[in-house]
């Protein structure tokens, strides 16, 4: 910090402290050594009065000058030992001893100067070798300290930014330092308490300083935990007790934001089942749904990838490019050798940071005809009014639609993304011909549309899979009469 000398105030002390040197300049003497100094003897013209100042340590009027600086004046000429040197601090007299080398006297403080402070120093009687003194007999300056160094408090960062996705990893730590850009040393440094803005409170992790002493680091982080999406914010007061800008305050935002849609397929993958020379096998379907948060669409099927032995036999698509949406695999089995196929389908979605999904295929051409599980009727659907009753039950028969017998029958429900809105399905008995008896349940579903696999299956024949539908639609208006009659 620069500091000005106050030279009218620092001027009327050092004349009263001139006069009370000249009063007394044995108490000042810097050395009592005797030689070289004194007044002529008899009968000497006197000599001429024209000792000078060469220069001064610190300079006339200097400030900033460090406290343990020794002060010294320079002569003209060599000068004898006995003389007055003195400095006077803001509180009086200083203490130190004085030394003469050749023209020069230096004046060392016992203890440092009082920093930012104004100083005077007055030598007095002083005498050259050749016998001359000073003007006046006295030569006078004044000076003032530098301040005491001040630490100064500096953050690597003044604002840290998060984001994460809702439900999702924290987001990586950063790390603040924290430097001082001061002078001296920067102690008790400490964390306050941190500030929550709206929203929500507690979504920093503990935090906690490295040392005390600058440099010094700490590490933010947050926890994005149960976090709603939105925007957040906190600040952390970065204290000291010696720095001149304390507290210096760090600024944390934390955006957390809703996650995408994610294609979901229930199920993930269907198995299909021919007999060589025979025809195509019954197409199957997969249901496409939302399994992530917003709007999934822009919807369509990729690349059908087919794994070694054959390709081309398998037809897919898509009845809607909006979820939820219904995903129908046709295999084609015609000039097929006997043998096991797979392939797998990719379902997109043109919406940013949507992955694509991929259904799997499987398909067996065998030279007998073996069992094959066919349900009629179809399409499966139901549809009822939201909290109204349940639609009634539908019936459907299982048959074998190959060769041998179709045995060991289960059928199994997959709702996938969906809620649970059938009754467990039941069996007229194990083998074909049997009666599949399916009851939607209403209960509390909400107005929209509903999913089930029904998978049916039996160990001498291929799974067998046919989708579901349960629309729920808004109740009908009713007329309401308040009151019911008037008399």
């Amino acid at each position: 910090m620069k500091t000005t000398l106050n030279t009218a105030r620092t001027g009327l002390r050092l004349l009263a402290f001139v006069a009370v040197v000249l009063a007394g300049v044995s108490t000042v003497v810097g050395s009592g050594g005797g030689g070289g100094g004194g007044a002529p003897a008899a009968g000497t013209p006197p000599a001429p009065v024209a000792l000078g100042v060469v220069g001064t340590v610190p300079a006339a009027g200097a400030v900033d000058v460090g406290p343990s600086t020794a002060i010294a004046i320079t002569f003209s000429e060599s000068i004898g030992p006995s003389f007055g040197f003195a400095v006077e601090g803001p509180s009086g007299p200083v203490a130190g001893a004085v030394s003469v080398s050749g023209a020069t006297a230096t004046f060392t403080p016992s203890a440092p100067l009082v920093p930012g402070s104004d100083h005077g120093v007055a030598v007095v009687g002083v005498t050259g070798v050749t016998g001359k003194t000073l003007a006046s007999n006295t030569h006078a300056w004044s000076f003032k300290t530098a301040v005491a160094p001040v630490p100064t408090l500096a953050l690597s960062a003044a604002t840290l930014n998060y984001s994460a996705t809702q439900g999702g990893a924290d987001p990586v730590a950063q790390t603040v330092t924290i430097n001082n850009v001061g002078q001296g040393v920067l102690t008790g440094l400490l964390l306050g308490n941190v500030a929550y803005g709206a929203g929500a409170t507690g979504w920093l992790q503990p935090l906690s300083l490295n040392t005390t002493t600058a440099p010094a680091a700490f590490t933010v982080r947050p926890v994005t935990g149960s976090l709603p999406a939105g925007s957040y914010s906190a600040t952390i007061d970065v204290l000291s007790s010696v720095a001149a800008n304390s507290p210096l305050t760090l600024i944390i935002t934390f955006t957390v934001v809703a996650p995408p849609p994610v294609i979901a397929l229930t199920p993930a993958g269907r198995a299909f089942s021919a007999s060589l020379g025979g025809a195509n096998p019954a197409s199957q379907t997969i249901a496409i749904g939302n399994g992530g948060s917003g709007s999934l669409s822009g919807l369509s099927v990729g690349a059908i990838a087919y794994s070694a032995g054959a390709a081309g036999w398998l037809q897919a698509s898509l009845n809607s490019a909006s979820a939820p949406a219904v995903l129908t695999l046709q295999p084609l089995t015609s000039g097929l050798p006997a043998g096991s196929y797979s392939a797998s389908v990719a379902v997109r979605s043109s919406v940013a940071g949507v992955a694509a999904q991929l259904a799997t295929v499987s398909l067996t051409v065998t030279a007998g005809l073996p069992p094959s599980i066919c349900l009629s009727p179809t399409p499966i659907d139901f549809s009822a009014a939201q909290g109204g009753a349940n639609p009634a039950a539908r019936a459907f028969t299982i048959d074998n639609c190959g060769g041998g017998v179709l045995t060991g029958l289960s059928v199994s429900v997959v709702y996938g993304q969906n809620p649970v809105w059938l009754q467990a399905p039941t069996l007229s008995r194990t083998s074909a011909p049997a009666t599949l008896t399916l009851q939607a349940l209403t209960g509390g579903l909400a107005a929209g549309t509903y999913f089930a696999a029904i998978q049916v299956v039996s160990p001498g024949a291929a799974g067998f899979s046919v989708l579901a539908t349960f629309n729920v639609g808004l109740p009908p208006p009713s007329i309401a009469l308040t009151p019911a009659a008037r008399s």
